[in-house]
């Protein structure tokens, strides 16, 4: 394994699309790399989590009861109503351009083989995290 720096924003991105990959059937070694890579930076997933439900929190609008107010946005998703939506993106952008070195590995697009099949958008996302080299 080697060490791989990455943006917080690619890290974020990237073990979500490892999710996805890990969820697909996939030879034995690679489905292993796959479960490697995602206990590699998992730690650091959740820490961007915990930090994310944090900024939200900061700036949510909140109910009599402290439950934060939704929305929906337009792909009909809910999302947290917030005070200053402005500060609460400068935050989480700021958040997500901070980088750091992981020893994670790569993958090979060969090592999938022909019949493996994924979205190619999992594939872009590893190969910009570079978590996947051609």
């Amino acid at each position: 394994m080697s060490d791989n720096t990455l943006t917080n924003e690619n890290l974020f991105i990237a073990f979500q699309a490892l999710e996805q990959l890990s969820g697909k059937e996939a030879p034995i070694l690679v489905s292993h790399k796959i479960a490697r890579m995602m206990l590699k930076i998992r730690p650091e997933f959740e820490l961007l989590q915990t930090i994310r439900q944090g900024i939200v929190n900061k700036y949510a609008v909140k109910d009599e009861q402290g439950n934060i107010i939704t929305t929906k946005d337009v792909n009909g998703n809910e999302v947290p109503t917030s005070t200053d939506q402005k500060a609460l993106d400068a935050e989480w952008k700021k958040l997500m351009d901070g980088t750091i070195t992981v020893d994670v590995g790569s993958l090979s697009v060969t090592e999938f083989g022909e019949n493996f099949e994924v979205l190619p958008v999992f594939l872009e996302i590893l190969m910009k995290a570079g978590l996947l080299i051609e």
